[in-house]
């Protein structure tokens, strides 16, 4: 499905909550969009149109970047917060600064 065809306003903003929150853990873990891609066993095109917004994320998506990044699904779809959840904590490298030429 394309962005916005059949989607509620409800609809759309989760899609965007948990596309920033992606952002946000890809960048404290260090992981690229590739890291995601192959962690999610799809194409790192499929992952661009999903991150862009152009194609919608399935249940089974949501599920997979829940597991390659140690996350809640829950946390993932609520508004995005840049404090890392307990579990998370320990899967962030702390002996290396913070990318800051993450792909959108």
């Amino acid at each position: 499905m394309t962005r916005h065809q059949g989607q509620s306003k409800e609809t759309l903003e989760v899609q965007r909550n948990l596309i920033q929150n992606i952002k946000i853990r890809l960048t404290l873990k260090d992981l690229s969009q590739k890291d995601l891609a192959e962690g999610m066993g799809i194409s790192v095109p499929s992952v661009s149109l999903k991150m862009t917004g152009r194609t919608s994320w399935t249940l089974d998506d949501i599920t997979r970047v829940s597991q390659f990044l140690h996350t809640p699904i829950s946390v993932l779809l609520s508004p995005p917060s840049l404090t890392p959840t307990e579990a998370e904590q320990d899967l962030i490298p702390h002996d290396r600064p913070l990318r800051t030429d993450q792909p959108d």
